[in-house]
């Protein structure tokens, strides 16, 4: 990483090259023209109100109006229950009345440098806190089956750096107590009866402020609410928190125009975290017994709630180590490190830590099933854990005692129904034929019913709907039979009397009657219209006519030509709606210039009020 693990930018207001701020100590003064600081349902919402309550009484600080002081830059803080991953909360609680104790020995290497580009390069940089170790002692205790408690006492053995810099501080000579960390939770969501899955709980935590004001080891009092969830698969753990800390604002190196280089006020913070177990009595890659190996990574981070993008203020750690466990003694030991990935506070060139942990043992289980042996009715042999009857530690290799082991049962808990149909799967077939009529009243179980809105509720296919001897699959008319005249006997729809087809043209047999000067057809020739329509259905080869409306010689032209169209739109909206595809139909007035007898009898002007369906395609 360089020889800064991280570098974090303090931000000065625009036009840098014109601020000069002066900081003094006494005997000597420093300026700075560009300023940088170097760090490598019901019951849920009834528990939360509670514990929220609870943690309103117990973390609510005064809000002062004055900046606070108070920051604290070792932001290696591990969780303080057994099912932890380094800083990353689980969301596993502890069984009512279970706890655990231990430790953690951390080093921090220059959690905290400020550097001045203007100064000299031998006064350039200045290490605030050079070397910090620090010694936490955390314990956790299940209160009840949805809540428990954790706490974690923090000492700051070696707290070291230059004394002289542009921030005001107090070099510990002695351990020094930092900031007590409270921590209860509240659980959401459990895990599955084989612990495998996703687990959900809320934690109300807070910081008690027992720190040393001005030696950068103390929040003051801070609220810190988060989620916390974890998902474990197998051997596979995975952790995840995201939560706010509600704080006292510190502030520190205020220039002329009121712009602070370092702010510290309320924050978003985040972690992410991994186990595998290697080595395990259970959920291992490798069994093992008395004996627990795992690999564990985190990154975890926070940030300005009032500026994210504010880099002073902004820390990202990466971590990564090694877990052992020794179930019998209940110990638990740990080793690793890392170092800051980002600019900000708290960001260290490097980070090594180690932990010994306890807690007290489980009660004995031989079969690893999950299961003490005193609730256990087959304590040597495991549970199958396949949600059926996994309460009582014995397996069950035929869950429906259909007679086909659960190993080759795709059904393993409910009973193959043996019918005689695919009866070697171990599932029940309700409807075989899978018609949607159940068997028990399907007059044909291995028979799918088609479908086809006649008599579909028997179960049996009806291959004739209409029994007019052409089974429906070829029958253009299945519910309605064929008439048999000798026309078209061979498509299985009844004959349209009243139209036909000669040439290029559909005759009708009768005339399309309007009411006197409208386009409104007159219900008399609803027949005519349905049997040209009925035509068309059945002869899809014809792609597109002409509907040619023609009035009589009586009256102006332009009225007539306007009639005769409107007429002949009036058809073809008839036969839109009787199912005819508009793109098979077009619309033609011709008024009275094409008219079909000459004359002006009664009898020629009858002939010459016609409408025409032409065949163009």
């Amino acid at each position: 990483m360089g020889q800064d693990a991280a570098r974090i930018i303090l931000c000065a207001p625009p036009k840098p090259a014109s601020l000069r701020i002066a900081v003094g100590d006494g005997k000597n003064t420093y300026v700075f023209r560009e300023f940088h600081v170097t760090n490598t349902g019901s019951r849920v919402v009834l528990r939360i109100t509670l514990a929220l309550a609870v943690l309103a009484t117990l973390f609510a600080a005064p809000v002062s109006a004055a900046p606070s002081q108070k920051i604290n830059v070792e932001v290696f803080r591990p969780g303080a229950r057994p099912g932890d991953i380094l800083n990353t909360v689980g969301a596993d609680l502890l069984k009512p009345g279970s706890w655990s104790a231990g430790a953690y020995f951390h080093f921090g290497k220059n959690p905290l440098v400020f550097v001045d580009r203007s100064a000299s390069e031998e006064r350039q940089r200045m290490e605030m806190i050079r070397d910090q170790v620090v010694l936490d002692f955390i314990g956790s205790y299940g209160i009840h089956e949805w809540i428990d408690i954790g706490v974690a006492i923090p000492f700051f053995l070696v707290n070291d750096g230059d004394e002289v810099g542009p921030i005001p501080h107090e070099p510990i000579s002695s351990p020094v107590l930092g900031d007590i960390r409270i921590s209860p939770r509240v659980k959401l969501l459990d895990r599955a009866i084989d612990q495998n899955g996703l687990a959900l709980a809320l934690e109300l935590g807070g910081v008690m402020g027992t720190g040393e004001e001005n030696s950068f080891v103390s929040d003051g009092f801070a609220f810190q609410p988060a989620a916390l969830a974890d998902y474990v698969h197998g051997s596979w753990k995975m952790a995840a928190n995201v939560g706010v800390s509600f704080r006292e604002t510190a502030q520190f190196l205020e220039d002329e125009q009121g712009n602070y280089f370092l702010e510290v006020g309320n924050e978003y913070f985040w972690k992410a975290s991994t186990q595998l177990r290697l080595l395990g009595e259970k959920r291992a890659l490798l069994i093992v017994r008395g004996l627990n190996l795992s690999l564990v990574g985190e990154v975890h981070g926070a940030g300005a709630l009032a500026n994210p993008k504010f880099e002073n203020a902004t820390y990202i750690e990466g971590l990564t180590g090694m877990k052992l466990g020794l179930p019998d003694s209940g110990l638990n030991l740990q080793i690793g490190g890392g170092s800051g990935m980002v600019s900000g506070y708290g960001n260290t060139k490097y980070r090594i830590y180690t932990a010994v942990t306890y807690a007290p043992p489980s009660e004995r289980d031989r079969d690893f099933d999950g299961l003490i042996d005193e609730l256990d009715k087959c304590p040597l042999e495991a549970e199958d854990k396949d949600k059926f009857q996994d309460e009582d530690g014995c397996p069950e290799p035929d869950n429906d005692r259909d007679k086909i082991l659960d190993g080759n049962d795709r059904c393993p808990n409910d009973p193959e129904d043996v019918d005689g149909f695919q009866d070697v799967d171990g599932c029940p077939e309700p409807d075989n034929d899978g018609d949607e009529v159940p068997d028990e009243r399907d007059k044909c179980p291995n028979e799918a019913e088609d479908v086809d809105g006649f008599q579909d509720k028997d179960g049996c296919p009806e291959q004739d709907n209409d029994q007019d001897g052409i089974n429906d699959s070829a029958d253009r008319c299945p519910s309605e039979p064929e008439t048999k005249n000798g026309h078209q006997d061979d498509d299985g729809c009844p004959d349209q009397t009243q139209a036909r087809i000669e040439g290029k043209k559909i005759i009708i047999l009768d005339k399309v009657y309007f009411a006197f000067r409208k386009d409104e057809i007159k219900p008399q020739s609803y027949s005519v219209l349905k049997a040209v329509a009925g035509i068309l259905e059945a002869n899809p080869t014809i792609k597109r006519i002409q509907i040619a409306g023609y009035t009589d010689g009586r009256g102006g032209s332009k009225f007539n030509q306007q009639l005769s169209q409107r007429r002949a739109n009036a058809v073809m909206e008839f036969l839109k709606a009787e199912g005819v595809s508009p793109s098979r139909l077009e619309a033609v007035g011709y008024g009275k210039s094409k008219p079909a007898v000459e004359g002006g009898s009664p009898q020629a002007r009858s002939k010459n009020r016609r409408v025409e369906f032409v065949i163009l395609d």
